[in-house]
């Protein structure tokens, strides 16, 4: 998912080199899931779409047979995912609005693709549906600023206003009601992670280590009874160690460029093995690497502005009226 996420942040700075190295590696790891979570869930149809987008954009034509492969299994893929006619989507979501964005992506690639191998007929059906499509979902630029006086961000606007078929009252209380589901979801996270850590104070108390504490705090999901039965069945306490790494393993690391807290963290989760130590720093650093910029907003995937898309179609008609 991280490399997938980063790869769409890269695709919003219209660096799509860079976007596309990411995705593929995305699809790589999405290729040793298993067929019945691909189907379950539209991750990767959305991934396929995206990839195709980059070669679009970066005007790949070597990659053509390819991205008519990927096309197809994002428009299976949605078609498992959401159901004839979004009706599995509709029963989730309680709309389709802002899905279509997806499926007007996926008829505009299409459209070029089909334009590109000779097949105009084809190619302008397809433009109709896109056409069709951007009638419903294009947005009315009064009413996204109605909402944003109103505090709402210009991605909940956005989003609020395709879900509600652009009506801003409807759309105003669903960007509500969304807020108020999400606070809400915080809140019984925090719940959940502050009755983690009373348990792990417990469990610490009694003599175990922190991390055998987490551990048993994890598995438990938090209940203190379960938690201390798991600890019971694996062991008496080792206790918790508090002597630091030796300086000259410290060092070593300091050496290889990594910072000091991280590498005293590194060497205690590895027993004070310095390879695996720095093998663990650098795994880390790539991991932030990869998260940097990324957006959290779970919808993000579906907060298309359209300009590129606008741009695309306006091409698509000149090359087939042309025709």
């Amino acid at each position: 998912m991280g490399f997938h996420e980063k790869g769409r942040s890269l695709m919003k700075k219209k660096q799509f080199e860079n976007a596309l190295s990411h995705l593929l590696q995305a699809d790589h790891h999405f290729s040793k899931c298993g067929s019945a979570l691909l189907s379950s869930v539209d991750n990767f149809a959305v991934l396929q779409l995206d990839i195709v987008w980059c070669y679009r954009a970066l005007e790949a034509l070597s990659c053509l047979d390819d991205a008519k492969k990927r096309l197809q299994r994002a428009e299976d893929g949605f078609l498992q995912c959401y159901g004839q006619q979004q009706q599995r989507l509709l029963m989730i979501k309680g709309n389709t609005g802002r899905e279509e964005v997806l499926f007007l992506r996926l008829y505009l690639l299409q459209s070029l693709l089909f334009y590109i191998e000779g097949n105009d007929v084809l190619a302008k059906r397809q433009l109709d549906k896109v056409e069709s499509l951007y009638s419903r979902v294009s947005l009315d630029s009064d009413k996204m600023t109605q909402l944003m006086t109103m505090g709402f961000t210009e991605r909940e606007a956005r989003l609020g206003l395709r879900a509600c078929q652009g009506d801003v009252e409807d759309a105003t209380i669903h960007i509500s009601n969304q807020r108020q589901e999400q606070m809400e979801q915080r809140q019984r996270e925090r719940q959940k992670r502050s009755r983690r850590l009373e348990v792990i104070s417990v469990l610490t108390e009694l003599g175990y280590s922190r991390k055998e504490a987490s551990r048993a705090a994890h598995l438990a999901d938090g209940d203190v009874d379960k938690a201390c039965g798991i600890l019971l069945d694996s062991g008496p306490p080792v206790g918790s160690s508090d002597e630091g790494p030796s300086a000259d393993k410290l060092e070593q690391l300091l050496y290889l460029g990594f910072e000091r807290d991280s590498s005293k963290t590194a060497l205690r989760r590895t027993g004070g093995d310095v390879q695996a130590a720095a093998q663990l720093l650098e795994d880390n650093e790539l991991v932030k690497e990869v998260l940097e910029d990324i957006c959290l907003h779970e919808e993000d995937y579906l907060d298309l502005t359209l300009e590129e898309e606008t741009e695309l179609i306006n091409t698509m008609k000149g090359y087939l009226n042309s025709g």
